[in-house]
């Protein structure tokens, strides 16, 4: 038993060392919560006979308005960042994002990233299936069961350049990057009666994967209020808007009466701009 003691004890002071040397290779650097504002803008398209779902992802009863958010920054050795940051909706749905960030000087550099975001299709495109003029109006048979929640989901890979700027307590940090993103396939399902007739149908829409273009550029306001030997407290105001071209085509399955009578078409809507502006209030910690 005494030799065990004798090289664990071995053991530990041979470790001190290696974690000695991890602490100052990886640190944590800052951390950041924040209250959010979210708005999403669409550009304006004519109304067609086909349904174009990205009307429906921008306003509505489901719109991500306001969310929390939470942001790790840790350094790796003497040029490198690496964030990590998440937002909670108040609709539980979460965005998540990360970045690794270079520093070419020591407030120039430039970083990679990638994103996964999500938002709720309103339920207001039913009003489509409605308002035209089929011949069918909606028919909904589980009427008295919960709304179906569908979400929108895509996401992306990034990179760009970034630069800061530091007077007395205040704290000026802008970014532009840019990068490709794809949609997440989702389905709805619309259900249909003939008017004047118990014919049924039902219409499934399977949306494609689609890629898309994006920049985002960004903009931080941060100001140190107490600071202590050796960390600081403060608050800054971020601000950044994503840009990009997108379109949301789909495989749109028809079923008549039986699901054996059905035919399937492809739809593709035309490409549109989409623009997402979020503003955080936030206090931070640095080390």
């Amino acid at each position: 038993m005494t030799i065990k003691k004798c090289l664990l004890a071995i053991w530990i002071i041979a470790a001190i060392p290696a974690v000695v040397s991890a602490q100052q290779f990886l640190r944590i650097e800052k951390i950041s919560y924040w209250y959010g504002l979210k708005g999403a803008w669409t550009e304006s398209k004519p109304q067609t006979s086909e349904i174009d779902f990205l009307n429906y992802i921008a306003n509505g009863e489901h719109a991500d308005n306001n969310y929390f958010g939470l942001k790790l920054s840790a350094g790796l050795g003497k040029r490198f960042l690496v964030d990590f940051r998440a937002d909670r909706f108040q609709n539980t749905s979460i965005n998540l994002m990360g970045d690794v960030q270079y520093f070419l000087k020591p407030n120039f550099g430039f970083s990679v990233g990638g994103y996964m975001n999500n938002q709720v299709i309103d339920n207001s495109y039913k009003d489509f299936f409605v308002e035209q003029s089929s011949g069918y109006t909606l028919y909904t048979p589980y009427q008295f069961y919960p709304e179906q929640i569908t979400r929108y989901y895509h996401w992306g890979l990034n990179g760009g350049l970034f630069f800061g700027y530091n007077l007395n307590r205040i704290n000026l940090k802008a970014s532009l990057n840019a990068g490709i993103g794809r949609n997440v396939q989702f389905t709805i399902l619309v259900g249909q009666k003939k008017l004047g007739s118990n014919i049924r149908r039902e219409l499934e829409f399977t949306t494609n994967q689609d890629l898309f273009l994006f920049v985002v550029p960004e903009i931080t306001l941060g100001f140190d209020i107490f600071e202590f030997e050796k960390s600081t407290f403060g608050f800054e105001v971020t601000s950044n808007m994503m840009i990009s071209r997108k379109t949301l085509s789909y495989d749109v399955t028809e079923r008549v009466w039986t699901n054996e009578s059905s035919t399937t078409q492809s739809v593709e809507t035309p490409l549109r701009r989409i623009t997402y502006l979020n503003v955080d209030f936030s206090i931070f910690w640095k080390f």
